[in-house]
């Protein structure tokens, strides 16, 4: 089943949809309507029904999914907690997605203005835009997938997993303070900080398993990326000193 929620109108305060994890993780499960209507949502100081916000459709697909139609800037906690489920944003998405996500996936076709993918365990997150606020602090586990940031920190205190900025990591953006342990992989001309250490370049093929997880979500990557050689880094020594930083070479 696919359950599509648009938005009536704009958003004019904070809406927590932290709630809708578990109507995402369940949707395996359901061959009829979940009583979406008895759901009651966070918005501003008010608990109010879920149709008073969104209208609800239901359709049988053989792709269970949530998706989430309008601007969701404003919107709280996206597929934050989710073990299984699928959640697909048609615009931008608010401060705390897939915060403590355990599985599952999520792919937001617009930006996320605040943080998000904090204390990742597991799971999957693709985000189509821009990322304007912290990203994957504390992160362990799991798959991230951004084409742009700017501004904030990206990799704080991380424990493991890999994050892939696909486009552009503005100069603004401070990388991995005390990092233990995962990977990141970054378009050329990033600059890394002294925390970490350069060491060898490597064939792509080197981060080809990383790729090949991405290539099967049907998400394109820089076509370069499968001829330079990537740089690698190690660090960061303001923490375990066990993760990695790849650098794509400048072709030319």
């Amino acid at each position: 089943m696919r359950i599509i929620l648009t938005l009536r109108d704009s958003l004019y305060t904070w809406v927590d949809l932290s709630l809708l994890s578990s109507v995402a993780d369940r949707l395996t499960e359901l061959d009829s309507d979940p009583l979406m209507s008895d759901l009651r949502l966070r918005y501003g100081r008010e608990l109010i029904p879920i149709d008073i916000l969104f209208d609800v459709q239901f359709e049988q697909e053989e792709d269970p999914m949530l998706v989430l139609q309008g601007d969701c800037s404003l919107a709280m906690g996206i597929g934050a907690g989710m073990t299984k489920g699928s959640i697909w944003v048609q615009g931008d998405a608010g401060p705390g997605l897939a915060e403590e996500i355990k599985g599952g996936s999520i792919r937001v076709s617009g930006q996320v203005k605040g943080e998000c993918c904090d204390f990742m365990r597991n799971g999957f997150v693709l985000i189509e835009g821009k990322v304007d606020g912290e990203l994957c602090r504390c992160m362990r586990r799991g798959l991230v997938v951004v084409e742009k940031m700017h501004e904030s920190v990206i990799g704080r205190n991380m424990l493991g997993g890999t994050v892939v900025v696909s486009k552009e990591l503005g100069p603004d953006v401070r990388i991995g303070p005390c990092m233990d342990r995962g990977s990141m992989i970054f378009p050329s001309g990033v600059d890394i900080p002294d925390d970490f250490y350069m060491t060898e370049k490597l064939p792509s093929s080197f981060v080809q398993l990383i790729f090949e997880e991405i290539r099967k979500r049907d998400i394109p990557l820089q076509s370069s990326w499968q001829q330079v050689l990537f740089q690698r880094y190690r660090g960061a020594r303001s923490g375990l000193g066990k993760a990695e930083i790849f650098v794509a070479e400048k072709l030319g």
